[in-house]
């Protein structure tokens, strides 16, 4: 079983023990020896906590630290030492060790990777310290980052990739979650926490589909108190966090199915509906063209467009600047990009689809002046084409050709208008 991490001291000395209690493998070194040998070959350090009297220990010795296949592991992988729990209490608070058997991956900087609790048979240790042994160079600059400030829950989201990334998948949900359950109590990470951490939950349980119970079990808490609608709870909030969680286990027909409930409550708030509205849920109402719902949770369509590219401007300045954080890098910023496009495009197309012809043309310029690419009136003229509004797509294909677009990234438009105009005449 995986505990919490904790990171390593470097500064304590640990005098040399009796001869270890295991065969080859284990190291008679003290901590600091051996993690300086660690540092030589460029290895992991394994501390390993034991207590001689237990059964565990017993048993362990001789099938785990017995096991000749896994003590050759050890000479080869790692830098290797035992101590015995209670005459090394301090270096076992050090390395936030409250019991043992109890085994600690440290970095060769001693920058703790993770650790294994309790009895562990040969094969199992392989399997699990091979895994940790593969994510040395991963996690060592988020765990630096981490410790700089135990409490700062973008450095629980990059360590909790840095677990991913070296498939240590129950660790990288339990950094990750530890972010949903404290990222609330830091101001400057609640936006990120309902917007880009969702995403982050989706990667993980795509690789990790054990992890999805954890992740429901929070949904489900979280929706019984909102349907509640107790005096004094915050059930805008309840509802943005359930619909964030929704998001980050694709729970597409959950989200609709509460979203369809509060809708046929009397005296539901409006701002609880409004809520409600994810970007999973207004793709499944762009999708099923249910324009009135859609419109109904924005508002002012266009106060938000604006709003959304002020937000993408800020952060393009941030990734410019080189700043890092949750949902700051190029990548991110390209795919919030296509996503408030996508957006607008279902938005202009239901103002449309609803008279609003006025309001969707404002909506198009205010688009087309923040995001100028050929992608942009693509995506717009297919929201008039599907609004069956021919006059103003062709007045989209007119801008992109006055824009100079080069023919490549002409012709998918007007191949789109001339389908839809021979349609038209049909």
């Amino acid at each position: 079983m995986l505990s919490h991490l904790i990171c390593a001291g470097l500064s304590l000395v640990a005098p040399l023990q009796d001869p270890a209690p295991s065969p080859s493998g284990f190291r008679p070194l003290g901590f600091d020896a051996a993690l300086i040998q660690a540092q030589a070959l460029s290895v992991p350090l394994l501390v390993d906590f034991y207590d001689p009297a237990s059964d565990e220990w017993t048993v362990m010795k001789r099938v785990t630290w017995g096991d000749p296949v896994t003590l050759r592991w050890l000479e080869a992988r790692v830098v290797a030492v035992q101590f015995e729990f209670s005459r090394e209490a301090e270096l076992a608070q050090r390395l936030g060790v409250n019991s043992p058997a109890t085994c600690v991956f440290l970095t060769s900087e001693g920058l703790e990777i993770d650790r294994l609790r309790g009895f562990v048979d040969a094969r199992t240790f392989m399997t699990e310290g091979q895994g940790i042994v593969n994510c040395m160079k991963h996690v060592g600059p988020a765990r630096l980052a981490l410790d700089a400030d135990r409490l700062n829950p973008v450095a629980r989201v990059d360590l909790g990739l840095a677990y991913l990334s070296c498939r240590r998948l129950a660790r990288a949900l339990e950094e990750v979650l530890w972010a949903w359950d404290h990222g609330y109590e830091r101001v400057d990470f609640r936006e990120a926490r309902l917007s880009e951490l969702p995403l982050v939950i989706k990667r993980v349980l795509a690789a990790y589909p054990g992890g999805r119970q954890a992740v429901i079990e929070r949904r489900d808490q979280l929706q019984k108190r909102l349907l509640a609608f107790e005096e004094g709870a915050d059930s805008v909030r309840l509802a943005r966090e359930v619909s964030a969680l929704n998001t980050g286990l694709f729970a597409e027909k959950k989200q609709l199915e509460l979203f369809n409930d509060l809708r046929a409550r009397p005296k539901v708030p409006r701002e609880v509906l409004e809520a409600l509205y994810c970007r999973m849920l207004v793709d499944m109402l762009i999708r099923d063209k249910r324009w009135s719902e859609l419109l109904d949770g924005r508002g002012d369509v266009l106060l938000w467009l604006d709003s959304e590219y002020l937000t993408l401007r800020e952060v393009a300045a941030a990734v410019e600047r080189g700043e890092q954080g949750l949902g700051i890098s190029a990548d991110a910023l390209s795919i919030r990009r296509n996503g408030a496009l996508h957006l607008a495009g279902g938005y202009v197309e239901a103002l449309f689809a609803t008279g609003k012809a006025r309001e969707a043309s404002e909506a198009i310029d205010l688009v087309l002046l923040h995001d100028a690419r050929a992608q942009a009136h693509h995506t717009l003229l297919r929201a008039c084409l599907g609004a069956r509004r021919i006059d103003e797509a062709r007045a989209l294909l007119a801008r992109a050709e006055r824009r100079g677009f080069a023919e490549d990234e002409l012709e998918p438009l007007r191949r789109s208008l001339a389908s839809a105009a021979g349609q038209s005449a049909k």
